[in-house]
């Protein structure tokens, strides 16, 4: 069987995945942005959860929160897969 996707980690292991591999200022992974939603609105009993890049071509990080499961998502995909899940009917 198939090991999860994502694994638990620390709150700073997560921290330091999102400001190695965020990309920065150009990606919008701030500073700012951390500590907007990550230290003045962290509330307790929250998980880090992260899926590690898969191969080189997964270069652009992602986050999601999901209210539900109280857990902060970090992965990574390719720009493709990311312009890819954007489109929308229509689009060209």
């Amino acid at each position: 069987m198939d090991e999860p996707a994502f694994k638990q980690v620390s709150k700073g292991l997560f921290k330091d995945m999102y400001f190695r591999l965020g990309g920065g200022e150009s990606s919008g992974w701030t500073a700012d942005y951390w500590r907007e939603f990550f230290e003045d609105k962290a509330e307790p009993g929250w998980r880090f959860m992260v899926e590690e890049p898969g191969s080189d071509g997964q270069d652009r990080m992602c986050v999601v929160t999901d209210h539900q499961a109280r857990e902060h998502r970090l992965f990574f995909v390719t720009d493709q897969s990311a312009e890819d899940f954007f489109q929308r009917p229509g689009d060209e």
